[in-house]
């Protein structure tokens, strides 16, 4: 599976809003070439039709060609329909690709994670999926939670649910990394001087 992620990042409302018109531009991409993409994870900005991050997921190995040229940051200029006087017309979002191998896939976190079968929600009308094969996985330890109703399959979900949890520990990994890296710098910066806990002569 191919997973792409749109974000706004850290930006303002409109960027969110950069967000969801990326969103419709890979969609109508996709559906002009016939390609399927389905809507995995979203969270949604402080506006309406707004959306801070979406993930999208593409089951065809020939969404990598056609989605490839989109990966990096993507540059919307628009007045901001939220601030009338605002002079900036310059919003970003950035776009990640990620392919995760789910031909036998084996978690080593498989064991830490608690299932819980439900309902599909949201949009569909008669395709929403109406049995509980939906699910909703948690990572015990960490508290990290994904909910999955992308396939009819409650394995196929299962599946999903442990690639996106470990992608999830992994992005977290990395932040704690950046963050302990970061106190190491501060920390030299900041050393003290004049008060010492030992002194050494030579």
């Amino acid at each position: 599976m191919l997973l792409m992620q749109i974000s706004a990042g850290q930006g303002p409302v409109e960027c969110c809003l950069a967000v969801s018109k990326t969103l419709k531009k890979i969609e109508q991409l996709c559906q002009a070439h016939g390609l399927d993409s389905t809507i995995i994870e979203t969270t949604p900005g402080p506006k309406t039709n707004t959306l801070s991050s979406v993930l999208l997921g593409f089951e065809s190995k020939k969404a990598l060609e056609l989605v490839k040229s989109w990966e990096g940051t993507i540059q919307w200029v628009f007045t901001s329909p939220y601030r009338s006087n605002h002079r900036r017309k310059n919003w970003f979002v950035s776009v990640c690709l990620e392919e995760l191998n789910n031909e036998n896939h084996k978690s080593s976190c498989v064991k830490n994670i608690r299932f819980q079968s439900c309902y599909a929600s949201g949009p569909g009308g008669q395709h929403v999926n109406k049995t509980r094969s939906a699910v909703i996985a948690v990572h015990e330890p960490t508290g990290v939670r994904v909910k999955i109703d992308t396939y009819r399959s409650q394995h196929q979900n299962k599946r999903l649910a442990i690639m996106l949890i470990e992608k999830k520990l992994s992005t977290l990994s990395e932040i704690k990394n950046k963050q302990t890296q970061f106190r190491r710098r501060m920390h030299h910066y900041q050393l003290e001087r004049g008060n010492p806990v030992q002194t050494f002569n030579e």
